[in-house]
Order: C-alpha cells, then structure tokens, then sequence
C-alpha cells in the first residue's frame, strides 16, 4: 500500500517484480501464487478477515500464506502510563488471539504467540523506536500538539520500568500459517 516503502524495496532490489497493492483488495490474479509473506501488515487492516480472505483466493491450492501480527497486549505500557494524564487514545487497538483465529476461520492454521519486550535507556529513544516501525500513527481524533517536558516528567514518573531503570515496551506478536487445508 506504501509507495515509499515499495521504493525502498526497489532500491535494495528485494525481488524480481512489485505490485502496490491494498491487502484488504488484492489486485492479484486467483490462485497465482505459492506463498504470501506478510510482515507485521495485516494490524493496518480494517477487517482482517476481509484481508485473510483476500490473500487467499490468490493462494493457489497447495500455496500459504505465512505472516506476523500484532495483538492486544502490544504496546500496553504506552496506554498504562499515558492514562494516567489524559483520556485520550495513544495507542491504536489490536486484536485479540481469539479475533485473529476467528478472522482465518474457514482455512487451516497454525499459530505461534511470543512476547517481546524491549528496554530503553531513555523515553526519548523509546519513542524514536516507535517512530522507527511507524507505531506513532494514532487512527481517529485526538489532541494535537507537542510532547512537554512536564509531560515527559510525568510520563517518566509512571512508565513500567526495569529494576535498572529502563523503560519497557512490549509486543505480543502472533506468527502464523494459512492454507486451503
């Protein structure tokens, strides 16, 4: 879907041709291909089954679709710590295990759940590493404007932090594998 990131791509010369395409509209000819990989992608759809299900038809009979996700627990210090400041939306919502299994229903799969926390010396790198992988993105209406340096205090006062004091950031990621079964 990202032109820039397909440029990228191009540059480093990853494959042999490239298709700018929406995942959820897969303007890719049925049953044509013998793997999907999608890496941490398929969060951004707006109905990951739609999305499944798109990828599939072009999956051809004795093809699969391997991919990585994000899931509910992802992020949740960034949501504990700023609802201690405000009411507003920081982190946009992942689905569940359970959504992500009932999203593939109809297929064959195989899941594979890990958590991974990270930990940064300081909140400014932490959320350099979130800029990093495009995680600043917030979907829907929210405040505008600057991050302080009172809210920076604040949110250094109640992050989740190590023993060490560094600041922890995790994700739940769930890897799977989509066939015609």
């Amino acid at each position: 879907l990202s032109h820039a990131m397909l440029q990228v791509a191009r540059q480093q010369q990853r494959a042999n041709c490239y298709l700018q395409s929406d995942i959820e509209h897969c303007a890719i000819t049925p049953h044509s291909i013998d793997i999907v990989f999608s890496n941490l992608a398929m969060q951004w759809c707006d109905d990951l089954a739609i999305a499944v299900n798109s990828l599939m038809r072009v999956v051809n009979p004795q093809g699969a679709l391997y991919f990585s996700t994000l899931a509910t627990s992802t992020l949740q210090e960034v949501r504990d710590a700023w609802q201690f400041l405000d009411n507003h939306q920081h982190v946009n919502p992942f689905l569940s295990y359970q959504q992500i299994e009932q999203a593939c229903s109809g297929f064959q799969y195989q899941f594979v759940t890990e958590k991974v926390t990270e930990q940064y010396a300081s909140l400014p790198e932490l959320f350099a590493s979130l800029k990093g992988v495009g995680a600043n993105f917030v979907q829907g209406e929210r405040p505008k404007g600057l991050m302080t340096r009172q809210k920076l205090r604040q949110l250094e006062q109640v992050w989740r932090k190590t023993d060490s004091g560094k600041y922890l950031l995790t994700y739940e990621l769930v890897i799977g594998k989509i066939s015609h079964g």
